[in-house]
């Protein structure tokens, strides 16, 4: 399997392979729809950008919720997440096929760009996972299935920032611990895929999908510990992301 084919640059290569044989069904068409009339209502161009855009990124059971949550309140901003509601409902679907789980994830970064675009106009916005979360996951899994023997090196165009996509003023890393990670996961009361279960037990993965996040370029990943009290990591974040506020974009 080439390297290329566990990272999508395009909503192009995106629709392509949902839209093969054997991929068609009532779930891939759902989404496919989805983008298609998301589109029709809220057509807007990404260079039409006026306020920041901050990305929260982290393993799971990091603190992204919570502190993307706060942090939006800080700066009196619209918080976002991917999955979108627009298709988080059938997320499960997809879970156990590595192609359409990340064209699923990878779709539903488009979907949040089209959201995210005309509320930009208006406020700040603050972003739980986008591109980047994608793009190390599907790596990592790569390398844990055999696809690709390890992950591609620094400077590797698959790294780079997808051109029809908007870019994130800053996109924050939520660094914390293995054992901070796991208790916060446990009291999330959430769902337990096999990416989750992978997290917990396999430490080269967890470590390929942090890694693939440092060598991501335009943007870069900012890291920062987040193993304290969430107000003293609410303050923290807010003193790196506050200059961004001086002047719109």
């Amino acid at each position: 399997m080439p390297t290329s084919a566990a990272v999508f640059h395009s909503l192009d290569t995106i629709v392509n392979v949902l839209a093969q044989d054997e991929f068609k069904g009532e779930k891939t068409e759902k989404i496919l729809k989805t983008y298609e009339n998301a589109v029709k209502n809220g057509l807007v161009s990404k260079d039409q950008k006026r306020y920041p855009l901050i990305v929260f990124e982290g393993l799971d059971g990091s603190g992204k919720t919570t502190l993307s949550k706060k942090l939006a309140e800080k700066h009196n901003a619209a918080l976002f997440c991917t999955p979108p509601s627009s298709i988080s409902d059938i997320r499960d679907v997809f879970e156990n096929d590595k192609v359409l789980r990340t064209a699923y994830y990878s779709l539903g970064n488009y979907l949040a760009q089209i959201e995210i675009l005309g509320k930009l106009k208006e406020k700040p916005v603050v972003l739980d996972r986008f591109w980047h979360s994608t793009t190390a996951y599907s790596l990592a899994q790569s390398v844990h299935n055999g696809q690709i023997k390890c992950l591609p090196p620094k400077g590797d165009k698959i790294y780079n920032w997808p051109s029809d996509l908007i870019q994130p003023d800053m996109v924050v890393f939520l660094d914390v611990s293995e054992e901070e990670r796991q208790r916060r996961h446990e009291i999330r009361n959430t769902t337990n895929t096999n990416q989750e279960q992978l997290l917990k037990s396999q430490k080269e993965f967890r470590n390929n999908i942090i890694q693939a996040y440092k060598y991501m370029e335009n943007p870069a990943v900012n890291f920062i510990n987040v193993d304290g009290p969430i107000e003293k990591c609410v303050d923290d974040i807010y003193n790196i992301t506050k200059y961004l506020f001086d002047n719109k974009i």
